[in-house]
This record gives structure tokens, sequence and C-alpha cells, in this order.
């Protein structure tokens, strides 16, 4: 993690796109150039936005949340969301790390021998039992040089950490309870102070930020005047992370950024990630020895490896010595539609074991279907019943993410999900009595409504939406380099499903420039599709009415890294796609255009979203050639 430059609004300059068509030596240059592939920030043209928390696969190879700040209005401490006791709040009484003037000042009251402090949980009253939150923030020394930071025990969400920060030195003392504490010099006298706790349970925890006055206690009477500077409150869910992330600012919402994904055995970028909304349906996704996973012939060890996140949290399941069907199983649905896709994801490694079964079992099925996974390899075999597809993925350390996608096929039955641990991954073995001492490493479940699994959602006691990802650019962000008359975009994409979306729909790679005047169907856009092969579309609409269209068959639902350009003038469309020879329509009318959607049809709804990685979007003012557009895919 990095303390990095203070973002503002979630937004922060971004990769700079040429003006020109060509440069002085004549060579070809896009107008707008989008790379991806580089992390974040995200390009400050793009306004992004997610109503949840979700998952990615960050540069360490770990599991861990997108950059995030749950805490609201956070360098207006004035607000009713932070509760003053025996104070009260200065705003923009000093220039801010930053350099703005928007650094507040916590003053004391009069009242003698007595706390005069701030609660710093500023609306935020999710924390989650078991999860781990670095809470930060700003600080410089006024009158007052310290304060006493402490996590009360109010509901049992945190157990009473506390230290003492001193903002002139720089020094943490008086340290107590299982944290890590931490200070870090931001210039121009600022700290940045942190806290890394695990949630001992769920609800609105308190966080205090006490003065500590001349004798250097946090109960004294106060002079009514002194005290201390704050900025940039954060409280931010992570994995492993134990430091602050570089802070972003809230005010009314919290802030939930964009996901930039790096492969977990390679640790190579894969780009922006950009998924539909999800439900995980499985509970307590890591507590395999909780209750609400039903253990036959099978006991659980809690927390007895180091899971995809980096912490010690994955769980051992251990078949008993008794000769029958060794299993860990969860209802996740009570009465499931006909003809529904589920699929089941859980992290899987071998411990003494090397083979693992997993099913959706239940009375939806009339078959139950099972596939076997060999932990070394990550080959998988259908054991049972006809799976609609399923996967290992190398997650690296060891482990493999396996999936199994099933339809219902009974109406009204109900869904599970299972794991079970295997000597040899045989299924007519799968009853044997097992060792009693040996077995597999199982991390991570999750059960979804649809035909392929998407990032990890984590759980505890209730099931937990993952909203969708939208990505657009608007006004003058998309105006200073959009050419009305004609142009050329290219994609670059990693596509990670067949090109259906949940619902069966199509999965937009970008819907190019809305035409805001003639409704919701004008404008270019690209496309893909299960219904063309599966493949993509490239067309151009005004009301509903294509004006040009091309489509082709593309192998998508993997790692493989596609490109299709995209070229527009009035009676002159053209489009290629990785290499091929470019197609063309010479008949044809042009929409008015005021925006582009990135990875979905509509951004502000997050219909037909893309799941998988935009890599590069790049943009020439100018309908390039038809030789052009084959090489630029290449």
């Amino acid at each position: 993690m990095s303390f990095g430059i203070p973002v503002r609004n979630g937004l922060s300059i971004g990769l700079l796109a040429s003006t020109f068509l060509t440069s002085r030596s004549g060579r070809l240059v896009p107008r707008l150039t989008l790379n991806f592939l580089t992390g974040a920030p995200l390009d400050s043209r793009i306004t992004f936005s997610r109503t949840t928390n979700a998952t990615l696969v960050d540069s360490t190879g770990r599991v861990t949340y997108a950059p995030n700040n749950l805490s609201l209005y956070s360098e207006q401490f004035d607000n009713a969301v932070y509760i003053k006791v025996r104070s009260s709040i200065t705003s923009n009484a000093t220039t801010s790390p930053d350099g703005t003037a928007t650094a507040d000042k916590l003053v004391e009251d009069t009242t003698a021998t007595s706390t005069h402090l701030i609660q710093l949980q500023a609306g935020f009253s999710s924390f989650v039992s078991g999860n781990t939150y670095v809470i930060s923030g700003y600080a410089k020394a006024g009158e007052r040089t310290s304060a006493s930071i402490s996590m009360g025990t109010d509901g049992g969400v945190f157990a009473g950490q506390s230290a003492n920060f001193n903002f002139s030195t720089g020094v943490i003392s008086a340290q107590s309870g299982v944290a890590t504490f931490a200070m870090t010099d931001a210039g121009n006298g600022w700290y940045r102070w942190s806290i890394a706790v695990t949630a001992a349970a769920s609800g609105s925890g308190i966080i205090r930020f006490s003065l500590i006055g001349p004798t250097g206690s946090n109960s004294y009477t106060g002079d009514g005047t002194s005290g201390l500077f704050l900025w940039g409150n954060q409280i931010e869910a992570v994995t492993y992370q134990t430091l602050p992330s570089t802070y972003v600012q809230t005010v009314a919402s919290a802030y939930y950024g964009p996901r930039f994904d790096y492969d977990p055995v390679t640790l190579a970028a894969r780009g922006l990630l950009i998924e539909e909304q999800r439900v995980n349906l499985a509970l307590y996704s890591e507590q395999f020895d909780n209750a609400g996973w039903l253990k036959t012939n099978t006991t659980v060890t809690a927390n007895a490896a180091t899971s995809p996140d980096g912490t010690l949290n994955a769980d051992k399941l251990i078949g008993t010595t008794t000769a029958a069907g060794h299993l860990c199983v969860q209802n996740v649905v009570a009465l499931a539609t006909l003809g529904t896709n589920y699929t089941f994801s859980v992290y899987l490694k071998s411990a003494e074991y090397g083979f693992a079964f997993i099913g959706l079992t239940g009375t939806a099925f009339v078959a139950v279907p099972y596939i076997s996974v060999n932990l070394s390899t990550g080959a998988v075999a259908t054991t049972n019943g006809s799976p609609v597809s399923s996967s290992a993925a190398s997650s690296g350390n060891g482990w493999f993410r396996v999936t199994i996608t099933g339809t219902t096929d009974v109406p009204a039955g109900a869904v599970s999900v299972d794991v079970r641990p295997s000597p040899d991954g045989v299924w007519a073995n799968r009853n044997a009595a097992q060792s009693g001492t040996s077995g597999v490493f199982v991390w991570g479940a999750q059960a979804e409504a649809g035909a392929f699994a998407t990032s990890y959602i984590p759980t505890v006691a209730s099931t937990v939406t993952r909203a969708a990802d939208d990505a657009t650019m608007t006004g003058t962000n998309f105006s200073s380099w959009y050419n009305q008359s004609e142009g050329t975009i290219i994609a670059q994409f990693v596509a990670t499903t067949n090109g259906f979306n949940s619902t069966g729909g199509n999965a937009f790679l970008f819907v190019y420039d809305i035409d805001s005047a003639a409704a919701t169907n004008s404008g270019h856009s690209l496309l893909l599709s299960g219904g063309y092969g599966p493949g993509w579309r490239g067309s151009t609409s005004i009301l509903g009415v294509d004006q040009a269209a091309f489509q082709a068959a593309m192998t998508l639902g993997n790692t493989t890294v596609r490109k299709i350009a995209y070229a527009y003038r009035t009676n002159d469309f053209a489009a290629s796609a990785n290499g091929g020879a470019a197609t063309t329509d010479t008949s044809g009318n042009l929409p008015t255009n005021d925006r582009m959607t990135i990875g979905a049809q509509n951004a502000t709804a997050g219909s037909n979203t893309i799941t998988g990685y935009m890599q590069r979007i790049t943009y020439y003012p100018t309908r390039l050639t038809d030789a052009q557009l084959q090489a630029l895919t290449s």
C-alpha cells in the first residue's frame, strides 16, 4: 500500500491525450489514449462509480478490496456525522496536505477535568465481524500536539485498542490492544496516522480522537481556544494490509474505486475489471467451521493455512474414518426457477490429499452435477451429472479457484453447494473411509445465479451484493476529443465469459457516444454476444435503426487479448478484429453523440455489462484506412 498524493473526489491527473492528428514527423497519433494496463489512477476524465465494495487481485497477487473510503464527509469535521464531545470545529482553519484551505481545527471547550474529543466513525456503522479495517487521518499540531486515538468497546465491535500520537515529534506511545499503529510524516507539519484493526463483532464501532492536554493526560480542563488540526479521515476495508492506501475524499457517500486487476500467478496487469451486479448466495464464505455449513463425516480445522487474501483464514476439510460420503454442504436457494443457471466457485489447495469434488446438489437437479479437480495440475473432470461448464484457475501459492455451472431441471427445487476432500479423485471411491486427519484446504465459497463466476464476494451471516461497475465520459471530457463527422476507435480487451451476461443478453465493450437528443438507441456501439457464434458486433444506429453493422464469430471466455477497430464516416464504415481484413459498409448516416460508456450499455443502470478486462481504448478523429484498421488490431 502507498501513502501517495491525496486524491480529491476519487479523481487524479491521468493520461494526457494528444490534441493533434499527426506529429511533426507526420506519424499518425491518436487523440485519445486510455491505457488501463498502467494501473491506478484512472484517467481523470472518466467518471467511475460502483455503489458497493468489490474485490480484486492486486499487484502482489493477493485478493483484496478495491480502493475504498467508507467514512463520509472526510474533510468536513464540522458535519453532524462527526460527534463532538466537549469540543468544537473551526472549519477551513489552515492549509491541508493537498495544498487547499480545507483543514479543520478541533478546539477544546472549557469543561473541567474531562475529555475533549471527536468521534471519527463518521456515519459508517457497518463494521463486519472478522473483517479488518485501516482507519487513518491527517493531523497537525496546534496549541495541542498530541491525541489519544481509541477504538471503543461499545457494542463489542472493537476491543479497546488505543495509542497516543504526538503530531509534533511523530512518536507513538501507550499502545494497547491487538492492532497495528503507524504514523508517517506528510510534510509541512502534517502526519498521517493509522490503526489497522479487526472487528470483533458486527455493528457500529466507536473511534475516539481525544486531545491530550498540557499535563500529558486526555482528561484535563480546556481553555476554549486550544486544539490541533484535522484533515482527510478514511476508513477502508482491507484484507492483508496494515497501512492505509492513498487518501480519497468523500462527501455524502462512501467511495468505492475502480479495480485494476492482476494475474495472481504472473502478477501481470490484466486491466480495468468491469462486471455486472452479482450476489453471493453462500453464507460464511470463509468460515466452513460455522454451523451454516453442514458437515457429514467431515470435520473442519479453522484458520489452518494462508488463504489467497494473504491472511491465516483458510480452513481444512478432513474426512472421517466412517465409510460414507464426506462432504461440507450448504443450501443456498430454497426454491429455484426451472432452467436457471447457478455457478459455484471455491478456492481449494492440496493438503495431504491432492484431489477434491465440488458439486451443485439439491432437489433442483435430476442428476446432480459434480466435478473432480486435481489440486496439483488443475485438471477437472465431470464425475456426475451434466455440468454446463467447469474450470480450475491457478490462484498462486498452490491455490486453485474451482468453478462448476449447472442448470436446474426440476421446478421449484432447492440448490445446494458442496465440497468433498478426496485422496484419489475417483468418484467410485467417494464413500470409502478416509484417514480422519488428512484433507484439503478451502476458502472463499461463492454461489451465484448466472452462467459464469465473477470476482469473489465475501460473506458472513447474510448474502452480499456487489454492484455493477460503471465508467463513462461526458461533457467536455468527451467533446474535447470526439469528432462527430468521422473517427476510428480501437478497443483492446479480455472477455472472461463467452459474451453473454447473466440474463443472456449482449455484453457491451462500450456504447460509443449515446445520442442524448434521440433517446438511447442512437450512437456507435461495440458488443460481445453468444448470439454471434459467440462473437462481436459493431454498429451505428439512429433511433434504433442500424445505419451500419458488422459482426463476426470470436472465441471468448478465456484469457486471450482481443482487439477490434471500428471506423465511421457518412456512407463509409469499416471494422476489423484481431488483424483480420476490414469489412466495409458504404451506406449510412451518423448520429450526434455526447458521451462514451465503457463496459456497459448504460452506465447509470449498469445494463448489459461485460465481465472482463478493458485494457486500452484508442481514438483517432478520422476514418482510418482499411489497411490501418487491420494493422492496428494485429
